[in-house]
């Protein structure tokens, strides 16, 4: 076969390396959104956002609401003195409440941290795959 594979080329075999993903620190992120302060996108570039926010009580569950409904990913921080308060009852509403919204909007929802203090919800379109 050696002459067929001087005119027709010889067959290379394509080494195929698996995709690793890496590591990425959503602390350090979210430290940089909310020192710079910059909307990239959104409503001013036709691209959605990615938005940091607290999750403490009721209106911050309909801002995270709003900004599902504009198509935007939220980021909900959980205040230690709420993921770690002997009352879990106040958190447990807060979470039933941001996954009744998620549901209604058929977006998804997952903790990001191991410690939950982290809620990343994103709107419709966007699915979360979960390890």
């Amino acid at each position: 076969m050696g002459f067929l594979d001087s005119i027709f080329g010889k067959e290379e075999k394509k080494e195929i390396k698996p995709i690793v993903s890496q590591h990425v620190d959503i602390n350090e992120i979210i430290k940089a959104m909310e020192k710079t302060g910059a909307n990239v996108g959104g409503e001013f570039g036709g691209l959605n956002l990615v938005k940091s926010l607290p999750l403490t009580n009721d209106i911050d569950v309909e801002a995270g609401r709003t900004e599902l409904m504009k198509g935007n990913i939220v980021i909900f921080r959980i205040p230690n003195e709420i993921l770690y308060a002997q009352n879990k009852e106040r958190l447990g509403l807060l979470l039933s409440r941001t996954k009744q919204i998620v549901d209604t909007l058929h977006g998804d929802v997952n903790r990001v941290t191991e410690d939950n203090s982290k809620l990343l919800v994103v709107p419709a379109g966007v699915k979360i795959v979960k390890e």
